[in-house]
């Protein structure tokens, strides 16, 4: 049998070529840098900025493990049948004991590999669309603020000195200046005693239906002083920012301890009312003040 002639020699030559040419152009089309708009147009942060640019980093690196799953097993097959002819051989049993002793080994390694960081990657961007959609829904929570003369900022990027993190949210009003920190978090197993999508905050530590913790407590609480040292150098030295917490699908009990807390543990449905009931300690001034050094941090987005 003359190997080269076989419909399935063929179809996995052409497939090999067509998956390296696709990769080839999206590669070229990816790295181009004329697909550009005018220079110096920015847009504000939206709600979860810095997740969804991960996410779609991720979706990148989806697309090209796809390609090198599909592309490498037919690249070796053709290979392996290219060099086969090449030596002089034809006999189609011979090529077929070469794949399974040496390629199909190989191939296996290789999509078992593939495998693994694939899924890998699908379960961190599992975990990071939680979070973007979880900044979402508090972001649509502190909407109606605006129509009350409140400022809302999301996704503020903080300096070097405090690593690659960002303020989920903050919120200037008459109120004061607040920072607030979303964590989107799966239910779990509920213990004896506990009740089920319930967190009690002590002022110390969160009671979850399956044990206790402080994820978030201390992020909160650095991110609200490093943003009232930002404001401090902008010439507004006596300006507090308040540390909230909030926790989408989830209720929050607070206990009597939990009421001289540096940090405010709310859902996103009681942050506006919370907002609300407190007595106003920024004039309009400083609000607006406030909100143009908040938007300089924040308008970054290009295309």
């Amino acid at each position: 049998m003359d190997l080269i002639t076989t419909p399935a020699f063929i179809f996995c030559l052409c497939t090999v070529v067509c998956i390296v040419l696709c990769h080839a152009i999206w590669r070229w089309r990816e790295n181009r840098n004329n697909e550009r708009v005018t220079p110096g147009f920015k847009l504000l942060r939206g709600p979860g900025e810095s997740l969804q640019r991960q996410i779609a980093a991720i979706d990148d690196k989806l697309f090209s493990w796809l390609l090198n799953i599909l592309g490498l097993p037919l690249i070796m097959l053709a290979s392996t049948a290219g060099a086969y002819l090449l030596s002089g051989k034809t006999a189609f049993d011979g090529f077929v004991a070469i794949l399974i002793q040496y390629v199909l080994p190989l191939v296996f390694i290789w999509t078992l590999y593939s495998t693994i960081c694939l899924l890998r990657l699908l379960s961190k961007r599992r975990n990071l669309y939680l979070g973007y959609f979880g900044e979402r829904i508090v972001s649509e929570n502190l909407d109606p603020l605006r129509a009350k003369g409140a400022c809302v900022f999301h996704d503020v990027p903080v300096s070097a000195e405090q690593g690659r993190v960002n303020i989920d949210h903050v919120v200037i009003c008459p109120a004061g200046v607040f920072a607030i920190e979303t964590k989107t978090r799966r239910k779990g197993p509920v213990r004896e005693g506990r009740a089920d999508g319930k967190i009690i905050y002590d002022g110390a530590q969160l009671a979850y239906p399956w044990g206790e913790d402080t994820f978030g407590i201390s992020q909160a609480a650095n991110n609200a002083l490093w943003l009232e040292k930002t404001i401090a150098k902008t010439g507004n030295p006596n300006v507090p920012v308040h540390a909230i917490l909030t926790f989408p699908g989830w209720r929050i009990e607070l206990a009597d301890s939990a009421a001289n807390s540096v940090v405010c543990v709310l859902t996103p449905a009681q942050i506006p009312l919370h907002l609300e009931t407190l007595p106003p300690k920024l004039t309009a001034n400083q609000v607006k003040q406030l909100a143009q050094h908040l938007e300089t941090l924040c308008r970054d987005v290009e295309f």
